[in-house]
C-alpha cells in the first residue's frame, strides 16, 4: 500500500467519531475496514484509526458523549455562579432604597410575603396626558421632604380590603436602587401615609437576585446617586 494513499481514498465509508474524514495528507497509521459493517474511528488516546463493527462503534460514541456530559456536569457543579447566572447577594429585610431620576430615599421592607412591589403614597390625582392614563403623587422621604412625582399608568390593579370593599390601584413603572443595583420595577400604588417602610419590595423583584436574612437590617448602603 503506497505510503501517499490516504483514508478517503481507500474506504470512502470511513469517517471519524466527530462525522469528519481524516485530512489527505495525513500520514499516519492507516486502517480500513475488510467487511461491510466495519467502520472506522480514530483512537484518540492510542493516536490511530481502529476498525470496529457497527455495534462496537456505536458503544464507542456512547461512551465517550457520557464522558463528556460527566465532566460538564463537573464543571457546572464547581462553578454554580457561572452556570447558573451570578450569585445571589444576601440583604436584611430593611435595607435603604433610591427611587430614581429624583433620588428619593426611604426605608424599604423586603416582604418575602408579597409577590409584587408596593409604595405608600400621601397624595393621588389621576389625569389624562396625550389620551393616556396618567397619575401625580406625592411622596415623602426619609427626613421628611416632600417630593411630587409623576409617572404613566401601566395597568390598574383591583384590590379586595376588609368588609368586601374594592379599590382600583395604579400600577407604574419605577427605577429602583436597591443595594447599590438599579432596576425598572412595576410598582403598585396605595395611599397609606406615615409608613414606617414606605416601599414594599416584594418576590418578583428580589427573584434571581437577592437573599433575605430575617436577623439583619440594612446591610448595604444605597450609594445611587447619579444612578
Amino acid at each position: 500500500m503506497p505510503p501517499q494513499t490516504t483514508l478517503r481514498t481507500l474506504c470512502p465509508r470511513a469517517r471519524l467519531a466527530h462525522g469528519k474524514f481524516p485530512s489527505d495528507g495525513d500520514t499516519r497509521q492507516i486502517i480500513y475496514p475488510a467487511r461491510e459493517n466495519d467502520e472506522v474511528l480514530y483512537h484518540r488516546k492510542l493516536g490511530n484509526y481502529r476498525v470496529m463493527q457497527q455495534a462496537e462503534a456505536t458503544t464507542f460514541r456512547h461512551r465517550a458523549v457520557v464522558s463528556v456530559l460527566v465532566y460538564c456536569a463537573a464543571v457546572v457543579l464547581m462553578q454554580p455562579s457561572v452556570a447558573f447566572g451570578r450569585e445571589k447577594r444576601e440583604l436584611g429585610w430593611v435595607e435603604n432604597a433610591s427611587i430614581l431620576p429624583e433620588n428619593i430615599r426611604l426605608s424599604a421592607k423586603l416582604d418575602t410575603g408579597a409577590n409584587t412591589t408596593s409604595l405608600g403614597i400621601e397624595q393621588l390625582t389621576r389625569f389624562e396626558r396625550k389620551g393616556r392614563p396618567w397619575v401625580r403623587f406625592r411622596l415623602s422621604d426619609k427626613t421628611g421632604k416632600a417630593f411630587i412625582l409623576e409617572r404613566p399608568v401601566i395597568r390598574t390593579v383591583r384590590v379586595k380590603r376588609s368588609q368586601a370593599q374594592t379599590r382600583d390601584r395604579p400600577v407604574v413603572l419605577l427605577t429602583i436602587c436597591l443595594a447599590g443595583e438599579f432596576s425598572d420595577e412595576t410598582v403598585t400604588l396605595a395611599t397609606r401615609s406615615h409608613l414606617l417602610y414606605p416601599l414594599l419590595i416584594g418576590r418578583a423583584s428580589m427573584e434571581g437576585r437577592f437573599l433575605v436574612n430575617p436577623s439583619r437590617t440594612r446591610t448595604h448602603a444605597t450609594n445611587c446617586i447619579g444612578g
